[in-house]
Order: structure tokens, then C-alpha cells, then sequence
């Protein structure tokens, strides 16, 4: 008999474990679904408070099963996770079905000799830069050599499913509760492959519902459904849904285990699915227009200086008096993107946002300063200990000089609530990596790269940068260099520069007011207008871009179970 232990589990050692704890009306659903016979033999592979146990007993004893925890199987490597064991399913636990080992190192025929008929769980929300980098390549090439390429930079949920799929019995069921890099994260692509490779549906289902915002997390909530474990080599297509709640979710499992067609194909962005169909068809017309490119066409993105510790490097005017510095010690930086409040940003622009406390004053100097210098004091009051530790400061030839010789030509906003910007760099200055370094191609001139801006704030553009972003806990968009590249645009060539230049004039005035919306309108007046039906085409879109991004922010969402 396994002894009862604490139930507390340290929320430090929570974090640590990646561990999450599954409402039980939300495990019930699954379990439910994913168990059929009284016979089915069940595995939860990272078993935790022992939720998915609790349900598959309940699950087998409703069809019949005599002595349930003879089928129910597990493994968990934090010994506290077995004090549940007793209380779920009752005294004289098997300790052979239960295994206090890494599920990632265990195989269905070395460990428990058999394959599951149902495969359940929450597994572990661990990211790659925790997991030690040897056991990330050995992970790594586990997973493409069984045809699943994710990567070094999986997190180990990705793994987990991925090593589960060896363990379940030919027609058998998975069923998970995974987190929103499912659907955004580039490695999950190939996790998605895999299990169209291997299951004859396959079926998601991303949660309004944030499950986990009590144990400090907005991490968004699919849920994964894979039915039919076959042998062959086709490939089935994902298909994708959302829902508001578990009872919703709840109705489509049972309509999508009935035969029903369920959601739409997985081929794009969660964030797509949420516009009506028509506004879908009209922006996929506009994007095979001639005259609608990418934002790669015209420019290249790169992340902003990488100082490897900003609160160092990066200093408000009264950190550069309190250490003495001169304005010859430092050099100007935007090192906030809502210091670019307009198109533009200009040094008149950063003397402003220094003077509300702004920190945008850069060390970066390729020479020692002399001995006694304040500039030499302040250097030498980095911490060496700390300094030969810093990744980035090995990285540079000099620790102390962050400073390239790429100064942008315009910023681009990393993340943000309100969709990106992109802001021209009158200022001629560098940004910090909190911002993308945008760069013209050869023969952009300078009213192309203003009309580059108006467009980027349009309705249109404003969709295809939620379709290619990627949307994260908080509710916030981000997009690495490549995705904002993909960003859609619309160029029209015969536009009249002199309207360029005052609706670029009449945006920067708008947007320095915080009047985004206005800004957003003045620019699909330029361009969305002059497309046939355009004022009813920037309408529609504006109503889908507030429906996305609501459904994107947090205050949308409830919480708990």
C-alpha cells in the first residue's frame, strides 16, 4: 500500500515541473471519450493530482469494470504526485502500473509490456531553455527519427505527445490538454504532422475558457483529440474549433465521435477561423491582387541590439548624472517602442521621452576608458563574476560595446496589443531588442517607404498581421522578423504622392494623439477605399479585426473551471 503524503505542492516546485492541474469537469470530458470498453486499459503519463486517474476509475466502473485500477497505468517523476494515489483509487495501488520514472524514458514494451486502448493527460508546460542542452538534442533527434521533426526549441508537452503516440494500441484514442504554442509555436508543426500521420482524425479544440489563471499562468488551453491509431502511411487532415466553455466542448466531442463534420481544416492561424467565412473569402481575393505584396518585398527585419543586460546598458537621464557620465559616454537609443508615438520617430522625440524618465542613453564604447574616468568607474562596476557568465557578452568581441554599425532605417514593434507599427527612423539612431530594426531594400524611396507605413496600419494589414503573428498568454501579438516579413500589404501604384505625403502627415498627427482608430481609418481611405466596394470591404474588416483581437485579449476570456 502506498502511504498517504502532504497534498501541497510548492509553487516553486509547481513551476519547476511544468505542472498544471486539470479542472475535473474538463478531465471527465476527455477521459469519457477517450475510454469506450470496460476492458480498455488506460495511461496517463504524467499523472500529477492523479485528475485523469480519478476520472478513468469513475469511466470503467461506469461500462462495467469490476476492478478498474488493474487498467489504469501511470508515471510521474515528482514522488508527491503518488500521495494521491490512495485517495483516487483506493488502498493496494499496484505499484507495478504506477512508475515514479520520466515518461520520456520508459517504452510500452520495456516498462509496462502492453499498449494503452486510451492515452489521457495534462502533460508537463516545461520550455526548451529549461531542459538541459544535451537532453534537448537527444529529444530532438528521438522525435525525427520517428518522423516528428521538432526541433531543439520544443517544449517538453511537444515531446511528451510525440513519445505517447508509441504507447497506444492499434484503434486506440489520445486525449490531452495542451497549451496555445500547440497552434502558434513553429516546432508544433511538425507534433501536428505526426499525429495526421498517425490517427485517422484528429481533432483541436482551442478553450476561451483560460483553465490555469489561478496557478499564475494565461496560457491558453487546447484541447487535442486523436481517434484511430492505424498503421498505414496516410495522412488525415487536422481540423479545428473553438469553444466557449466545457459543456461546449462537451457537445462538440459527441458531435465530431457521432460523424459529424466538425470545425474547419487546421491550414492556417487560430486567429483566421474566427472571422465569418465571406470576410475570409473577400481578404483571401484581395491578397492574389497584383498590387498586394509582403512587407519582405519592401524591407528586412532584424531584432534591435541585443546588450545581454539592458538595465546596464540602457540608462535614464538621471542614472547618466548620478554616475557622473557625459553625453560623449553614451549615445542615444529608443530603447521603449511607445517612445515612437507617431510615423516617425525624430530626436526631438527622444529629448521628449527622456524628460518624462525615459531610459534611452546606451553604453557602448569599443575603447577601455581611462583609469579613473567615469565612464571607466562605471564599466568596472559590472560584476566580473556575473559578466563571464552572460552568453551574450561572450558573444562580442568587446562585452562592453553592443553597438553595430546597422543603424535602421525604421523601428517595428515586437509585441503589442494594438497590432504593429512601423515608425521611420529620423533620429538616425539604434534600438534595443524590445524593438525589430527594419531595413529598406535598395531603390525604396522615401515616399514608397511612408505609403509603407500608411499601409501597414490599414484594416487589411492589420488582419494579416493577427493571422501571421502569434498570440500569447497576456493576450499580446507578437511576430519574430520572418513573421512580420509575411505581413500582407496593399500597394497601389497609382497613388498620388502629394495624398501620401498629408494622409502620412495627417496619421502621425493622429497616432502622436493616441487615436489609433482614426489613424486605421485615414489609412483605408488611401487604400482600401480605392478597391471596388472598398468602404464596405475596410468595414467588414474592421469588425472582424475587433473580433479577433478580443477574442485575443484576456478580458475576454473566464476564469477557472
Amino acid at each position: 500500500m502506498i502511504p498517504v503524503k502532504s497534498l501541497a505542492v510548492p509553487t516553486s516546485e509547481q513551476k519547476r515541473l511544468g505542472a498544471f492541474y486539470t479542472p475535473e469537469n474538463l478531465s471527465t470530458v476527455l477521459t469519457d471519450w477517450a475510454v469506450r470498453k470496460p476492458t480498455d486499459k488506460v495511461l496517463e503519463p504524467s499523472f500529477g493530482r492523479c485528475g485523469f486517474l480519478a476520472a478513468a476509475r469513475k469511466r470503467l466502473e461506469f461500462l462495467g469494470c469490476a476492478d478498474p485500477k488493474r487498467q489504469i497505468f501511470g508515471s510521474d517523476v515528482d514522488q508527491a504526485a503518488f500521495s494521491f494515489l490512495v485517495d483516487v483509487l483506493g488502498p493496494y495501488v499496484d505499484t507495478d502500473n504506477f512508475l515514479q520514472e520520466d515518461f520520456l524514458d520508459l517504452t510500452p514494451d520495456t516498462n509496462w509490456g502492453q499498449f494503452f486502448e486510451a492515452t489521457v493527460g495534462n502533460p508537463p508546460y516545461i520550455p526548451y531553455q529549461a531542459i538541459p542542452s544535451k537532453r534537448r538534442v537527444e529529444l530532438a533527434d528521438r522525435a525525427a527519427a520517428v518522423g516528428a521533426p521538432v526541433g531543439g526549441r520544443a517544449s517538453l508537452w511537444a515531446h511528451f505527445v510525440v513519445h505517447a503516440v508509441s504507447f497506444v494500441a492499434s484503434g486506440g484514442r489520445m486525449a490531452w490538454v495542451l497549451p496555445g504554442s500547440f497552434l502558434q509555436a513553429d516546432y508544433a508543426v511538425g507534433v501536428r504532422n505526426y499525429l495526421a500521420q498517425s490517427f485517422a482524425s484528429v481533432l483541436c479544440v482551442l478553450m476561451h475558457q483560460r483553465f490555469f489563471k489561478e496557478e499564475g499562468t494565461e496560457e491558453e488551453t487546447v484541447i487535442l483529440l486523436a481517434r484511430d491509431k492505424k498503421d498505414d502511411d496516410s495522412t488525415t487532415t487536422i481540423r479545428f474549433i473553438d469553444a466557449s466553455s466545457v459543456d461546449e466542448l462537451k457537445t462538440i466531442v459527441d458531435n465530431w465521435d457521432s460523424g459529424a463534420s466538425v470545425g474547419r481544416p487546421l491550414d492556417a492561424r487560430p486567429s483566421f477561423f474566427v472571422i465569418e467565412q465571406c470576410v475570409a473569402t473577400i481578404f483571401n481575393q484581395i491578397c492574389e491582387r497584383s498590387d498586394c505584396r509582403s512587407l519582405g518585398d519592401y524591407l528586412t527585419t532584424n531584432i534591435g541590439l541585443v546588450t545581454g543586460a539592458n538595465t546596464f546598458f540602457v540608462l535614464s537621464e538621471r542614472d547618466r548624472e548620478n554616475h557622473g557620465l557625459g553625453e560623449a559616454d553614451t549615445q542615444p537609443v529608443l530603447g521603449k517602442f511607445k517612445a515612437a508615438k507617431g510615423a516617425s520617430f525624430s530626436m526631438a522625440d527622444h529629448a521628449s521621452f527622456m524628460e518624462i524618465g525615459g531610459k534611452g542613453h546606451l553604453i557602448s564604447t569599443k575603447e577601455l576608458p581611462p583609469i579613473g574616468s567615469a565612464l571607466r568607474k562605471y564599466l568596472d562596476s559590472f560584476p566580473a563574476e556575473q559578466r563571464e557568465n552572460i552568453s551574450t557578452f561572450k558573444k562580442r568581441l568587446i562585452w562592453h560595446a553592443p553597438a553595430d554599425a546597422k543603424v535602421p532605417d525604421a523601428f517595428l514593434s515586437v509585441m503589442n496589443h494594438d497590432g504593429p507599427r512601423l515608425v521611420l527612423n529620423e533620429a538616425r539612431i539604434h534600438c534595443t531588442n524590445t524593438i525589430h530594426r527594419a531595413f529598406f531594400s535598395e531603390g525604396v524611396d522615401n515616399v514608397t517607404r511612408k505609403l509603407l507605413v500608411i499601409s501597414l496600419l490599414t484594416s487589411f494589414s492589420q488582419l494579416s498581421a493577427e493571422f501571421v503573428g502569434r498570440r500569447y498568454g497576456s493576450g499580446v501579438l507578437k511576430h519574430e522578423p520572418r513573421e512580420a516579413e509575411r505581413i500582407s500589404i496593399l500597394m497601389p501604384k497609382k497613388i498620388d504622392p502629394a495624398a501620401i505625403e498629408k494622409t502620412f502627415t495627417e496619421i502621425d498627427g493622429l497616432l502622436r494623439s493616441g487615436n489609433i482608430v482614426q489613424a486605421r481609418a485615414k489609412a483605408d481611405r488611401l487604400i482600401i477605399h480605392k478597391i471596388k466596394g472598398g468602404k464596405g470591404i475596410s468595414a467588414a474588416f474592421e469588425l472582424a479585426l475587433h473580433l479577433v483581437r478580443e477574442l485575443r485579449r484576456t478580458t475576454r476570456y473566464a476564469s477557472g473551471a
